[in-house]
């Protein structure tokens, strides 16, 4: 093993990644079943603030790093995932440190060139609306009955419209636990988005 293929090590490198707040959102999704709280999600602001909070559920330590190869592969941080190769402290060298989950499976022959493309059907889909409804997020969240003021303070509160709508879509999902899909392709339909509507259904339809 690496000197520098210790936990300690390849922890710092990760805390260390300099990342956007939509960035950082989209990893944040990704860990949201093991962050499992709204107030902790929203408190996350920093990767090294979403690594405690992993810890402290007992998702990553020594033996568990599999979500460290996650956010590796997410800011393709090739020489990271190097370093995860060569690392041994869970006593098994086999690069998938969870069976049960397919994100924490490590393919070799993903081309970090490429666009990455989530392998959550959910998140997949949430990041083609956040970075392709445009001028028309104000009236997605109209239709998603987001209170006027509130569509104000998104737009006062975040830079971007791919940060608004993630927080929309948040919003949306807990709001609406039993319709959020089929309402979720109206919004999109009525937005006049038709074609994200009928790209959404798409990966719906195959999850």
């Amino acid at each position: 093993m690496s000197s520098d293929s210790t936990y300690p090590t390849i922890y710092n490198k990760i805390a260390n990644i300099r990342c956007s707040d939509v960035e950082l959102k989209n990893v944040k999704f990704i860990f949201e079943s093991e962050i499992n709280s709204k107030r902790r999600f929203d408190a996350i602001r920093s990767l090294t603030d979403l690594l405690r909070v992993l810890e402290k559920r007992d998702s990553l330590n020594p033996d568990k790093v599999g979500p460290l190869r996650v956010i590796a592969k997410e800011f393709q941080k090739s020489s990271v995932l190097h370093l995860l190769d060569c690392y041994n402290g869970g006593h098994s060298t086999n690069t998938s440190y969870n069976n049960n989950d397919t994100r924490y499976v490590y393919n070799r022959e993903e081309f970090p060139v490429l666009p990455k493309i989530p392998a959550d059907p959910k998140m997949r889909a949430y990041r083609l609306i956040a970075t392709n409804i445009g001028q028309k997020w104000k009236d997605f969240a109209r239709v998603l009955k987001i209170p006027e003021g509130h569509i104000d303070d998104l737009g006062s509160a975040y830079n971007n419209t791919a940060e608004r709508v993630y927080e929309i879509l948040r919003y949306h999902e807990q709001n609406d636990r039993l319709l959020w899909r089929s309402n979720l392709l109206s919004a999109l339909s009525d937005a006049r988005r038709k074609d994200l509507r009928d790209e959404v259904q798409r990966i719906f339809d195959i999850c």
